[in-house]
């Protein structure tokens, strides 16, 4: 957005003031300046000459030599412009006046001869888009006067704020928002542009109906009738206005109503009243299909998401966002309603989003203006139509139609109460003088303030006590507050043991076994539920799902987990992820108790070699995780019951504490795999970490090294393919607890010749005694111990 201070200092007395002074102060205070632009400031070097000759150009046909007197002396210049003729008054840019960063005059030779300047075109000024020739100035001009001084309107300083820094903010949408603040800012004077006096002109010779259809999408709508209308072009000093706030002048009607835009910040309109059917406006909701055409030329085919202006033929506008093509103003134009309304903000940014009609009105309607200034805003037209057609009559008073008024905020603060919050011993006196520069006129009752809040600073911008203070504060001047830290006692956070415990077994998991930590959404739908078999219909409901297939806070993390490995199997070989998070029970939805949270962590482990078991490498990653998490009483049952669906009835242990059932490792169900089109093998674990972190610990003991040799001592031995190695193990164990250091598991190998449906398992087992050697004896009776209690639970050597 461009701020002009030509704009600024009809509202405020800004002499003195430089304007990167102005620009900084804002910034620091109000909002980001992005840039300075001195605009059209080559007009100060650009000055009234008279042309004493005109010379054929001896080597370009279409070139003249044009001699000049500038009132500084005579000089000449090369002109390609065909209109000029002896004695006529022109603008003659001297040699260094600089257009643009590309393009400075300079002393050159044109096809041989010197030019030391240049003549220019309305356009090359940038005073109109006329460039069919040189400018040609009344005969009556001075010579020798720089254009800065004739065209004064056109010389102008304009910034540039960043529209960001503003959104917050809708009254600084307008010049007269920040006018306020930079009166506040450098205590300066400000001035009322709005004769609210004009009112009495009003006459009440014609009707004019307003009806609002529904006051939440418009709460309020005035209109003018004015008479008299006489569309021309509008004078420089509003041309350069309009232009210098970005716009393109159109005609003096249109250039007012933009004009006020920018001024007061409410959007203007104004229709032509011959075109209206009937002497009612109605402000409602578009029908369905109904079809606008706007004043860009572009039909439209509404919906019932929409708010129109309409007559009782029908839309005349598309409220907030632009005006309707039937009801524009054109030359012929006599008669005129000027209307500035306030509009449902979310509604008018879906509007212009759905439409792709940024306009600048639509801009500022949807950051929730200020309803109080729609009739300010029409006086304030009328007063500069009258300006410009002196016949003009408003043969209306103000159709006001406000059923729903905005409500007064009043704010209670303390003046110890801003000190303490800013940090700085700023005084009773400037504390109500800067309040009172921002308009809250502030009741000070020994330090105790009642606010009222104006009303442009009244939707959604000031509400609370930390709002005054930081009015306060950026007034001040933050420099002005010294930078100290705050004084709060500083304590040792409690440490969040199972956050820690959390972050401990993605650190196994990671870096011990290699697996990728994946994230899903909390939600699933009903067909994956209905796929795994699983589905309960206990899951609870969310009221406004992403789509069907998330409408469900999941109670399990398998079932995505079984998704990603349908999707990475397409370019992954083989992989190991898993999940850490939370899952979510209530049994019975509609009961008042609140869910029950309970964390989970599972993985996968995927292969795409069929052959691979890949039940033993979920198995070792889960009873690695559990050793090093120091859990104690850990046992690994065998069950037919409890499994999932989607595990193996026949490869599946769950774990357990104290005979409660903490997880479970399994492979994957072959229906699950040929439903999801797993190619390949995968087995899975799933562990209550919530009930894992509530285990008793194992102690840390220290255990002196073995002094004594130890004795290896390996078995083969055949057994039936689903016997678990760990109740072999627990065998050869009890057969002697106090010389039998370790069991472990070499291989399993249930290929030929090994007989169908059996396996043969290699167990290695130390032997050691920590007070003396062991003798050959000694060693010869515990491998036979170990062999005979094998042999009673029916467990043969190879």
């Amino acid at each position: 957005m461009w701020l002009s201070l030509n704009i600024i200092s009809d509202i405020v007395d800004i002499k003195g003031l430089e304007p990167q002074e102005i620009a900084e102060r804002l910034t620091m205070s109000t909002a980001e300046i992005d840039g300075i632009d001195y605009m059209n400031n080559h007009l100060k070097t650009v000055y009234t000459a008279k042309i004493i000759d005109i010379l054929p150009h001896p080597n370009a046909d279409k070139l003249s030599l044009v001699d000049l007197d500038t009132g500084r002396g005579n000089t000449r210049v090369v002109c390609g412009a065909p209109n000029h003729r002896k004695d006529d008054i022109v603008a003659f840019a001297t040699v260094g006046t600089r257009f643009t960063e590309d393009f400075t005059v300079r002393k050159t030779k044109i096809r041989g001869e010197n030019s030391e300047g240049m003549l220019c075109s309305e356009k090359e000024l940038n005073l109109s888009d006329d460039h069919s020739g040189i400018m040609i100035l009344p005969n009556n001009t001075p010579i020798g006067k720089p254009l800065s001084e004739l065209y004064p309107d056109f010389v102008d300083v304009r910034l540039e704020i960043d529209n960001k820094s503003i959104n917050h903010r809708p009254d600084l949408w307008s010049h007269i928002g920040f006018a306020r603040e930079i009166a506040a800012i450098f205590d300066r004077n400000y001035n009322e542009i709005v004769d609210l006096n004009i009112e009495n002109e009003f006459k009440n010779d014609d009707s004019l109906i307003v009806t609002i259809i529904d006051p939440d999408m418009a709460p309020r709508y005035c209109g003018l009738v004015v008479k008299n209308i006489k569309i021309e072009e509008s004078p420089d000093w509003l041309k350069a206005r309009v232009t210098s706030i970005g716009m393109r002048p159109i005609n003096n009607i249109v250039d007012i109503t933009n004009y006020v835009m920018v001024e007061l910040g409410e959007p203007m309109h104004a229709f032509d009243r011959q075109k209206l059917r009937g002497n009612e406006i109605i402000v409602r909701m578009a029908g369905n299909g109904e079809v606008l055409k706007t004043l860009d030329g572009e039909s439209h085919k509404l919906t019932s998401e929409d708010i129109v202006i309409s007559d009782r033929g029908g839309a005349i506008a598309l409220a907030g966002v632009m005006g309707g093509g039937e009801s524009e103003i054109d030359d012929k134009t006599s008669e005129i309603v000027i209307e500035a309304a306030n509009f449902n903000p979310v509604r008018i940014r879906r509007t212009a989003n759905r439409y792709n009609l940024r306009t600048e009105a639509a801009i500022r309607f949807e950051k929730y203006l200020d309803p109080n200034i729609c009739n300010l805003a029409v006086i304030r037209c009328y007063d500069l139509i009258k300006q410009l057609i002196p016949d003009a009559v408003a043969i209306t008073k103000i159709v006001d139609t406000y059923p729903q008024k905005v409500k007064k905020i009043t704010v209670n603060i303390t003046t110890d109460f801003i000190r303490k919050r800013l940090g700085s011993d700023i005084t009773d006196t400037r504390i109500t003088g800067i309040l009172n520069a921002l308009d809250f006129k502030p009741n000070n009752n020994n330090g105790k303030l009642t606010l009222d809040v104006p009303s442009y600073r009244a939707t959604r911008d000031i509400s609370i006590p930390e709002d005054i203070v930081e009015e306060i504060g950026r007034i001040y001047g933050y420099d002005n507050i010294d930078p100290l830290a705050p004084y709060v006692p500083c304590e040792t956070p409690n440490r969040n043991e199972f956050r820690l415990f959390e972050r401990n077994i993605l650190e196994i998991l990671s870096k011990s076994h290699h697996m990728i930590e994946v994230s899903h959404y909390s939600f699933l739908g009903k067909e994956l539920l209905d796929r795994l078999d699983i589905n309960e219909d206990k899951e609870l409901r969310l009221k406004n799902p992403l789509s069907n297939e998330q409408d469900r806070l999941r109670r399990s993390l398998i079932p995505n987990l079984i998704k990603s490995i349908q999707l990475n199997q397409k370019n992954y070989d083989e992989f190991r992820i898993f999940e850490l998070g939370r899952v979510y029970y209530k049994e019975q939805r509609k009961s008042p108790e609140l869910a029950h949270e309970n964390t989970f962590v599972s993985g996968v482990v995927f292969s795409k070699d069929e052959r691979s078991v890949l039940f033993y490498d979920a198995k070792n990653i889960v009873m690695d995780l559990i050793e090093e998490l120091n859990i104690k009483g850990i046992d690994y049952l065998s069950q037919q019951h409890n499994i999932p669906s989607y595990g193996h009835p026949g490869r599946t242990i769950h774990i357990a504490a104290k005979k409660k059932i903490l997880g479970i490792i399994s492979e994957l169900h072959p229906r699950i795999k040929e439903e999801f089109d797993i190619k390949g093998n995968a087995a899975f674990f799933d562990l209550n970490v919530t009930d894992l972190f509530n285990c008793e610990r194992k102690g840390k003991d220290f255990i002196e090294l073995h002094k004594y040799p130890e004795v290896p001592f390996e078995v083969s031995i055949l057994v039936d393919k689903y016997t678990y190695t760990s109740d072999i193990c627990l065998v050869i164990q009890n057969s002697n607890r106090k010389y039998i250091k370790s069991v472990d598991v070499i291989s399993i190998y249930e290929a030929s010749p090994i007989p169908e449906g059996k396996k043969s398992v290699s167990i290695g087992i130390i032997f050691a005694d920590k007070d003396k050697t062991l003798s050959p004896d000694e060693i010869e009776n515990l491998q036979n111990s170990v062999i005979e209690n094998l042999n009673k639970k029916g467990i043969h050597l190879r």
